[in-house]
């Protein structure tokens, strides 16, 4: 006897992003700075948001003016976010990008999709942006930080859609592996440290009780989560 009344895992994704993502406002306050990184090209073609969620990031575009839409394969997330009033195609994003030309995007971007896939089509999505963005374009990757231990053994299993943490090293190889040479990895989102460190250390011991502290806090409430941003060259 059935007795989910329909519901499925797609169907609450919607209420599992509003209770454990943050408000959209939140989130827009975090990306907001990364549209600096996309200014010089507002005209140089879309910028195609994978798994785009609830569509803060295409919220915070189509209000700079940047021609851009979103590809995501829930199709309750991509009616939910259409009907915010951005493009929002429901798709899986290897079969539809792999049908575009080449050098037709200005920006490829994925935040917190990477540790949902596969390690072979985290290589396939980076070897099509490779082929599809513009001279200049900019493929940009975040992800949750597992060098942050609270991070890598708690609030990353969260959600069970995740297969793995993705350590900045291994994503960075893999993004140089598809063809990329121009990148740069950034963490981002501190949280509060645990431990205070002492103000004005004065005797050796303090000194290495502080960098004791300065340990503890980075592998315990460092930073949440790290950007690994690609920029094309000419090919």
């Amino acid at each position: 006897m059935d007795s989910s009344n329909g519901l499925t895992w797609d169907s609450l994704y919607n209420s599992f992003q509003d209770a454990f993502r943050g408000s959209v406002e939140d989130i827009q306050n975090k990306q907001q700075t990364n549209l600096s990184l996309f200014a010089s090209l507002k005209h140089a073609g879309p910028i195609v948001d994978i798994g785009c969620g609830r569509g803060e990031w295409l919220s915070l575009l189509r209000a700079q003016g940047f021609e851009a839409y979103g590809i995501d394969n829930n199709p309750d997330v991509a009616k939910r976010t259409a009907d915010t009033g951005v493009q929002v195609l429901t798709a899986d994003a290897l079969d539809y990008l792999a049908t575009l030309p080449d050098n037709s995007l200005a920006g490829m971007t994925a935040y917190h999709v990477v540790e949902h896939i596969s390690t072979e089509h985290l290589l396939q999505l980076s070897v099509l942006a490779r082929r599809l963005l513009v001279p200049g374009g900019i493929l940009l990757y975040e992800t949750p930080n597992p060098a942050n231990l609270r991070v890598g053994a708690h609030t990353f299993w969260m959600d069970p859609t995740h297969q793995r943490p993705i350590p900045v090293e291994f994503l960075a190889f893999i993004v140089g592996s598809a063809g990329f040479t121009d990148m740069s990895a950034s963490y981002i989102h501190p949280s509060a440290p645990l431990v205070s460190a002492i103000e004005q250390p004065a005797t050796e011991v303090e000194h290495k009780l502080n960098e004791i502290v300065h340990a503890v806090n980075g592998a315990l409430s460092g930073f949440m989560d790290y950007m690994l941003v690609a920029r094309q060259i000419a090919q």
